[in-house]
């Protein structure tokens, strides 16, 4: 029995070498999270996004919409889909809201997308919709989660993730807080299902931004923060350097971006 020989062919790899200027100048656009407690101006923010497609999981738009100040003009002009659930007995949110997640990324692909940038309001929001789901599915609608289904609806919620991941375009999403009292101090987690999730969150995205606010002086109206500097207490990341607090209604998201230095 004679021996065959095989031969391994190896293919040319082209290799794209570039230098850290090179990152700074291509304006890649970023997956930015913003989180914090309610009334601290996140949907607010993100609702200004030019030529931007919202999902709204938490009917947050029904406020923005009446929103008066000098970004008024960009909230009312951004197009939306109202994906919070109306029945949780019969829930159909979820399976919407993942089939038009589908859609935009294969759309993108195509270079047929008609939008310059997704926004997602709230990931807390969409968790929640897809509790809905699996509990309906494991015939226990509105019914208290058991390990099974809590691993079922963790696994979609960072299925959704790792689809929002792969759309090439500005991505912003915002998220609750969820306050953790740990030997006596406070800290503020993004709050998400499941107990390892909130912290694998921040790894998946350029920019986790933590919303506050901050009583102006005088008679000021608060001003709205965000920023991305990481406390003891308080769970954020920036690859931009934006460690610094900027006040976002000064600014407007515009403004924000620019800190980033991401053109928009």
């Amino acid at each position: 029995m004679t021996e065959e020989r095989m031969e391994i062919k190896t293919c040319e790899v082209k290799e794209q070498r570039m230098k850290a200027l090179d990152l700074l100048k291509n304006n890649k656009p970023p997956k930015i999270l913003i989180y914090g407690a309610g009334g601290t101006g996140k949907t607010a923010l993100v609702s200004q996004a030019s030529r931007g497609y919202l999902m709204d999981f938490d009917d947050g738009m029904r406020t923005a919409a009446r929103l008066e100040d000098q970004w008024s003009p960009l909230r009312q002009e951004i197009e939306f889909d109202c994906y919070a659930e109306e029945n949780p007995q019969r829930p159909l949110a979820w399976l919407k809201a993942k089939a038009k997640l589908i859609s935009i990324m294969n759309e993108c692909n195509k270079g047929t997308w008609s939008y310059d940038c997704l926004v997602i309001d709230s990931l807390s929001g969409l968790a929640e919709v897809a509790q809905n789901q699996i509990m309906a599915a494991c015939n226990k609608p509105m019914g208290k989660p058991e390990i099974r289904e809590w691993g079922m609806i963790v696994s979609e919620v960072e299925n959704a993730i790792q689809i929002i991941k792969c759309i090439p375009t500005l991505v912003l999403i915002t998220a609750h807080e969820l306050p953790i009292v740990v030997d006596g101090d406070t800290r503020m987690k993004i709050l998400a299902p499941g107990t390892k999730l909130p912290a694998k969150i921040p790894t998946w995205f350029d920019e986790v931004w933590y919303a506050k606010t901050r009583r102006g002086a005088g008679r000021n109206p608060n001003n709205y923060i965000v920023s991305g500097r990481k406390t003891s207490s308080i769970e954020a990341r920036t690859r931009s350097g934006m460690d610094s607090d900027v006040t976002h209604n000064e600014l407007g998201l515009a403004g924000v971006l620019n800190e980033i230095g991401f053109t928009y």
